[in-house]
């Protein structure tokens, strides 16, 4: 599904609204493990997953951190630069080879106040991200190892196709053995 029919499907857009909107869009592809955003730097976009798995992380001197997955038909965006104009912490990075939609937040701002339907998708998305964000941080602190690897088992199981397993044991918060022991069990 590319993101007109997402568009389409997720709140029923004319013919005429999905053409003003992927007129302001513009195609990337990346391949494997590519940087799509810098840690640390300003993005005032929202990044659709066309075709691909993303990856939102962080660095420190000691580590690489995944906090998030973005699989096809997901969205991303830098949340410190769209909303407060700051550089943000967190940078994206294709895992597979990636096909990402971008747009500027600022024209699909103009465009939700044009169009009430984008607004509420707008809300959902935000909902559903702070939704997501929130489990996984209730996860991390409050389930054990295998409850965390079965919650992803069952959320988004092509991860574990396709993305190395220090990269998946990174986002569970447990070490890529402990992980490696959890698959074999399973």
């Amino acid at each position: 599904m590319n993101f007109a029919q997402f568009l389409s499907e997720k709140i029923n857009l004319s013919q005429s609204e999905i053409e003003l909107l992927m007129n302001n869009c513009s195609t990337h592809n990346f391949q494997k493990k590519e940087i799509i955003l810098e840690p640390f730097s300003l993005s005032k976009k929202i990044y659709f997953v066309e075709e691909g798995i993303i990856r939102v992380f962080y660095e420190t001197d000691a580590r690489d951190i995944t906090l998030a997955f973005c699989e096809k038909n997901e969205i991303s965006l830098p949340v410190e630069s769209v909303f407060y104009d700051k550089e943000c912490k967190f940078g994206i990075q294709s895992v597979t080879e990636t096909k990402i939609i971008k747009l500027n937040y600022a024209v699909w701002e103009q465009l939700c106040e044009q169009n009430p339907r984008l607004l509420q998708l707008d809300k959902k998305f935000l909902i559903e991200n702070i939704r997501k964000f929130t489990e996984h941080i209730y996860s991390t602190h409050f389930k054990t190892p295998k409850e965390r690897f079965d919650d992803l088992m069952q959320s988004k199981p092509a991860i574990f196709n396709k993305v190395p397993l220090n990269t998946i044991a990174s986002y569970l918060g447990m070490t890529q053995e402990t992980l490696s022991r959890l698959r074999a069990g399973k």
